[in-house]
């Protein structure tokens, strides 16, 4: 569950600050407001473990980069700060990485399950945030309906991919050889 903390804006550097959080729960700053997440539920973390299992095999296989999953820190800019459940960076940005996180620069990819709390901001200034950042390429999972989306970043702009039912490969523009079907993620 998502739950918005404060009416008020804030930049990331008030949000760092901040002593009196919760620290039982994840939050986020998505344009300038303070959301407090729930720890996800067993299907995500089924999901998102196996999504880890398969790219990091693959990733590691082909020596493209490293994947990281939630919490790993993604500050955007000034009022963006996420934990994407499943990240990318390529073995030329690796650069970006910090102790801290990644404090500039954006990740290759990025995956966000679903959850009927969350979808509204991972469909919408979430993925305005990554897409506005040149993330080259965003996955939605959506567990409910058994769906991955692929967009891909062009012309500085999201564009559907791939539609990925149960049933189907994902095809992913980054992972072009990756074998992956929807069954192995929802089954």
């Amino acid at each position: 569950m998502e739950l918005l903390i404060e009416e008020e804006r804030y930049t990331v550097e008030d949000f760092r600050k901040m002593e009196n959080l919760d620290e039982d729960h994840y939050y986020e700053l998505i344009d300038g407001e303070i959301v407090k997440k729930s720890s996800p539920h067993i299907e995500h973390q089924r999901a998102l473990r196996k999504f880890v299992v398969k790219l990091d095999r693959y990733v590691t296989d082909k020596k493209l980069g490293e994947i990281f999953f939630a919490p790993t820190d993604v500050y955007l800019d000034e009022n963006n700060y996420f934990q994407p459940d499943l990240l990318f960076i390529s073995e030329e940005n690796k650069n970006i990485l910090t102790d801290e996180g990644i404090v500039e620069g954006v990740p290759n990819l990025v995956i966000e399950i679903l959850s009927p709390s969350t979808g509204k901001n991972d469909r919408g200034k979430k993925m305005q945030a990554y897409e506005f950042h040149g993330v080259q390429e965003y996955w939605i999972v959506d567990l409910a309906n058994r769906i991955i989306e692929v967009y891909v970043l062009e012309n500085k702009r999201f564009i559907l991919h791939s539609y990925c039912l149960e049933k189907e490969k994902v095809m992913s523009k980054l992972f072009k050889e990756l074998d992956l079907s929807g069954e192995e993620i929802f089954g």
